[in-house]
């Protein structure tokens, strides 16, 4: 108790000029890697944020 498990994950692959990213298959990779994630960490409350910059 008492303490808190933050992961953060950046993607470098989407130019902020740019609609879409530039490879759509280095996003999949980082979707599939926050869900594993998630589901690792279970027992806690889920919750995912996401800041586009």
């Amino acid at each position: 108790e008492g303490y808190l498990m933050v992961r953060q994950f950046q993607y470098l692959g989407w130019a902020g000029h740019r609609e879409v990213p530039a490879s759509k298959r280095s996003f999949l990779k980082l979707i599939l890697q926050v869900d594993k994630w998630q589901e690792e960490c279970e027992e806690g409350d889920g919750r995912t944020i996401i800041h586009c910059l």
